[in-house]
């Protein structure tokens, strides 16, 4: 089955205290997860238009940074980052709520819907990567790690610093950590296969993108308009139908 001929999917489940291995596996087929809310999906509909959603991975031992992010790592050369445990502070409560305001459609109310709670955190690590301009934080990222694999979860930013391209530098900091510490895939999230804000994701060579069917297969990336939507198209889609309970996915 090719990516262009795919039906749709559309899964969920909640589950708290997922198991390390569960997580792990069910990156490797696709999914995601905001915090106990696990789902994946090959569609996605924003501002009345269709996108073909890609779930892309990298194996970190291949990667290159292009010149385009070598110049980010140099601009952002005098900034201190921060690894370690989970840190709700006021500061990073603050920096979430101003970055979300740059979005009109589907931003999370608030970060806990991003990272859960402390009781309902998976058994893997999740990982905050802080960034520091002198004393002052300006930027935030999760980092999921589970087995052989890290997952960037979120990331957001002092607006007035978006000329750093710090969500392009999290993610090179967050390749790096895998690396460096001898794993060997990085899940970067969900691209469209069309054109959108997703796209400096595409620019992370050499990439693979999961084909909905079980196989990861080398990824060129597509830079295409979205189909608007007809009233009514999807209207027969009942998320209902595919929820389904942690015993469903295996071990």
């Amino acid at each position: 089955m090719s990516l262009n001929e795919l039906e749709i999917i559309d899964e969920r489940f909640e589950h708290r205290q997922l198991p390390e291995s569960h997580l792990e596996m069910l990156w490797a087929r696709g999914w995601r997860h905001f915090g106990s809310r696990y789902f994946r999906h090959n569609f996605f509909v924003h501002s009345s238009k269709l996108f073909s959603v890609r779930a892309l991975r990298l194996r970190v031992a291949d990667f290159r940074p292009s010149r385009s992010q070598r110049r980010v790592l140099r601009k952002n050369a005098d900034l201190r980052l921060r690894i370690g445990e989970i840190r709700t502070t006021r500061e990073v409560f603050e920096i979430f709520e101003r970055h979300k305001e740059r979005f009109s459609e589907n931003p999370p109310r608030d970060i806990f819907d991003v990272i859960a709670s402390a009781e309902e955190r998976h058994t893997g690590q999740t990982l905050q990567f802080s960034l520091y301009l002198s004393d002052r934080l300006i930027a935030v990222s999760y980092l999921d790690v589970a087995g052989k694999s890290t997952s960037g979860l979120y990331a957001f930013f002092e607006p007035t610093q978006a000329r750093r391209s710090l969500g392009i530098y999290t993610m090179l900091k967050e390749i790096e950590f895998t690396r460096e510490n001898g794993m060997t895939f990085y899940y970067p999230g969900y691209v469209f296969r069309e054109s959108s804000f997703y796209d400096y994701k595409k620019r992370f060579r050499p990439a693979e993108v999961y084909d909905w069917n079980g196989s990861w297969i080398p990824y060129e990336p597509e830079y295409l308009s979205p189909v608007t939507i007809r009233h009514g198209l999807f209207a027969d889609l009942d998320p209902e139908k595919y929820l389904f309970d942690l015993e469903d996915v295996g071990e």
